[in-house]
């Protein structure tokens, strides 16, 4: 089986065009299995690429427990470095659909590799009590933590603190992501504030655990910071695995950023860098598959 392992800041994935998977497979079990870093090829999870009525690609995201993701930022920057390298698309720019809607990507050129993109998020998304972020206090091992839960069409928890180094970050997310407010769980952002008015964040997504980056992670970090007026429309985030620029088109007038209530979300445009790391083929997908069998 023909793959192309993939990753923005770290945050890696194994890419397969459905075309080249050998025959029907039950994907969840494939994701488990190619992305297992000593049996496997290692990865954060599984990306196929699929054809699409509305789009140039529908990009679907299985995490490392073999749950299906509705949406992943750090993937749809090197879906749109795959359709542009490999001339899937006419230009530098792509349409892209997921479980969470239509994305646009653009690339930014050098010597004919996309070396960074900057992909399309949708706007925060109205909860069920009619707002965008809802803050919450909770206590966990002995800490009251205050945090937001909001939605970007995949579930997000932005907790703010002073020294990243020192916060509980595991237990913490694993109390947060089984909190009432998200029935299907969440990815848990831990954001400190720096002086200069950048932030570093670090993610524990939902299905996959910590990782080295999470694009719609940073978007939800982004978010956040302007409601409770911590930054502008337009954030730098300082990931475990790089950097990556958020700005948020449409966002609420500055006036307006306690007042969570909206009908226009704007769109959010996640910028940052995309690698290829290399093409392999899987010669032993039924050895891997057999694995993954009873668990």
């Amino acid at each position: 089986m023909r793959f192309v392992k993939m990753h923005g800041s770290g945050n890696d994935y194994v890419f397969v065009e459905q075309h080249w998977l050998p025959r029907r497979l039950d994907l969840a079990r494939l994701a488990q299995a190619v992305s297992d870093r000593h049996f496997g090829v290692g990865s954060d999870g599984l990306v196929v690429l699929e054809a699409s009525s509305c789009a140039d690609a529908k990009m679907r995201i299985w995490n490392v427990d073999g749950s299906e993701a509705e949406l992943c930022g750090n993937a749809l920057l090197c879906t749109t470095k795959f359709l542009i390298e490999r001339e899937r698309v006419a230009n530098d720019t792509a349409r892209i659909e997921t479980r969470a809607g239509a994305h646009r990507g653009r690339g930014h050129l050098e010597d004919g590799k996309v070396m960074e993109a900057e992909v399309s998020l949708p706007g925060p998304r109205l909860l069920s009590d009619g707002v965008f972020a809802h803050p919450f206090v909770t206590e966990v091992v002995g800490l009251a933590v205050p945090a937001t839960a909001l939605s970007l069409g995949n579930p997000h928890c932005v907790v703010f603190v002073d020294t990243l180094s020192r916060y509980p970050v595991e237990p913490v997310a694993r109390a947060l992501a089984g909190h009432p407010l998200f029935p299907d769980g969440a990815n848990v952002e831990f954001v400190q504030p720096n002086a200069d008015g950048t932030f570093a964040a670090r993610i524990v997504e939902r299905g996959s655990g910590e990782t080295l980056a999470c694009g719609s992670g940073a978007c939800a970090v982004a978010v956040v910071s302007y409601l409770h007026g911590h930054g502008g429309a337009g954030t730098t985030i300082a990931l475990r695995g790089g950097t990556v620029r958020v700005r948020w088109e449409g966002a609420p007038p500055v006036t307006n950023r306690t007042d969570f209530a909206s009908s226009d979300a704007g769109t959010l445009w996640l910028r940052g860098p995309c690698t290829e790391v290399y093409e392999g083929r899987l010669t032993n997908v039924d050895s891997l598959l057999h694995r993954y069998e009873e668990r």
